[in-house]
């Protein structure tokens, strides 16, 4: 009985073996959701735009019955002929972009699916803007400084090229300079007055707001090689950053011209303004002076009439060295004969501003243009870095009837030690009549700009 019921169990244990190694039925795949992922997020486009730009995409799972497609938004139509049938490519084709400024646009491509949400994402497009005509990094960064001598605002004159002027503050040949006429802030250290950091835009014509540099004035003027001039272009829009790093300043400037071309000037380097800020000394002279007029001299005086309507006959004598480099005078006479034939009467002039017969006009200086009686050093026929108004004293004039003229002169300038400044000319003279409106042989202008000329940067110091 008991190996029948051994068997039994064995039976009865294999048998449930059996059963648990046979195989289950398969269950049904679930269906995996579609994926769609772009490989990039923004795609970058020169400005010379093109053909054929492409955003590939990867789309996992599809379906049947799902469909993609692609659409842009961009303002101005600059994206076009957008083409998606290539599974995996989006491609489209991008206009020029003329503007300076990039431009974004984007395309979304979006994938539907039956009796479910449709899947999408969106590429940036990035277009650079048009790239500049002119690049000119810059070797030299030279200016003045004025104050608030003609404007409200401070100004700071500068010239920007890449050679610079010569000894004599001219322009050189085959080199090219831009000038910024810009209006500030007060400098930092009035001592050592510098244009504050920030950004300057062109200004409308005939204002001089700070922060602004201005449009009558700015420009740009090459000289080629056979001293032949081009331009000046004047700008009519644009922007001046400058920033102090250290000792460094670091100049970025971006300006469109008037012939329609697109700048951008750079300057890394040391920078060193002139004074020529308002004074109330603008003498240099040191102590009492002695000018040398014995060389070989040109004179010319110019006849105004009853200029200032105070009954006396006005005269504005220059006596400047021929060779351009050495002593020179600006004079103003008022006399008590009309007779232009007659030329300067004979007499002692002393100074007064009350342009009475038989004075001398003090030397002003006004918007920075010295006025009325001065002594230069002339350097290359320009403005050198010596000079001093004639404020008082006497100027002696012997007319010697045939033509030719002595001057001696015996007088103070406006320092408070009254510096003696004596000089004597004899020589002949040119005389030239009234121009009807006009006393500008009156003074010599300080500043010099593109528009006015060959320009020039007075050494004055």
């Amino acid at each position: 009985m008991k190996i029948s019921s051994l068997f039994v169990s064995v039976i009865a244990v294999a048998a449930l073996s059996l059963s648990a190694c046979q195989e289950k039925p398969e269950e049904p795949e679930q269906l995996k959701d579609p994926v769609l992922e772009p490989a990039c997020d923004t795609v970058f486009v020169p400005a010379a735009g093109g053909d054929d730009y492409l955003i590939t995409y990867l789309l996992e799972n599809p379906v049947t019955g799902g469909e993609i497609n692609a659409e842009c938004e961009c303002e101005g139509g600059w994206i076009s002929d957008i083409d998606y049938n290539v599974l995996g490519k989006v491609s489209f084709k991008v206009a020029v972009n003329e503007e300076r400024e990039k431009r974004e646009g984007s395309i979304t491509v979006e994938y539907t699916v039956p009796d479910a949400s449709p899947l999408s994402f969106t590429v940036v497009v990035v277009q650079e803007g048009a790239a500049a005509d002119v690049v000119f990094n810059a070797a030299f960064f030279e200016g003045d400084y004025y104050g608030t001598a003609m404007s409200v605002a401070h100004n700071y004159f500068v010239t920007i090229s890449d050679l610079g002027m010569d000894e004599a503050g001219y322009l050189k040949n085959g080199a090219t300079y831009y000038q910024f006429d810009i209006y500030g802030e007060a400098p930092a250290d009035p001592s050592a007055p510098m244009i504050p950091d920030g950004t300057y835009i062109l200004s409308e014509s005939g204002m001089s707001d700070s922060g602004t540099f201005s449009i009558d004035v700015s420009c740009v003027l090459s000289i080629n090689e056979n001293g032949d001039y081009i331009g000046p272009y004047m700008f009519t829009e644009g922007t001046f950053t400058i920033k102090k790093e250290g000792d460094i300043y670091n100049m970025h400037a971006e300006v469109v011209t008037d012939d329609g071309r697109f700048h951008v000037i750079e300057y890394s380097g040391p920078i060193s303004l002139r004074d020529l800020g308002p004074k109330d000394i603008w003498s240099t002279l040191a102590g009492d002076y002695e000018a040398d007029l014995s060389g070989d001299y040109n004179a010319v005086a110019n006849y105004y009439g009853d200029f200032y309507g105070a009954g006396s006959c006005n005269w504005m004598v220059r006596i400047e060295p021929v060779s351009g480099t050495g002593d020179a005078i600006q004079l103003e006479l008022n006399t008590s004969s009309f007779d232009f034939y007659d030329g300067i009467p004979s007499g002692t002039y002393s100074g007064s501003d009350t342009y009475e017969a038989l004075t001398f006009v003090p030397g002003y200086e006004d918007n920075l243009n010295l006025y009325a009686t001065w002594w230069f050093w002339y350097d290359n026929n320009m403005l050198g870095e010596n000079y001093a108004p004639l404020t008082a004293g006497e100027i002696t004039v012997i007319n010697h009837g045939d033509g030719t003229y002595t001057f001696d002169f015996f007088c103070f300038d406006d320092s408070p030690d009254y510096n003696l400044f004596t000089a004597t000319w004899t020589g002949e003279m040119s005389l030239e009549g009234y121009y009807e409106g006009s006393a500008k042989m009156k003074g010599m202008d300080m500043k010099s700009v593109c528009t006015q000329g060959r320009p020039k940067m007075a050494k004055i110091q």
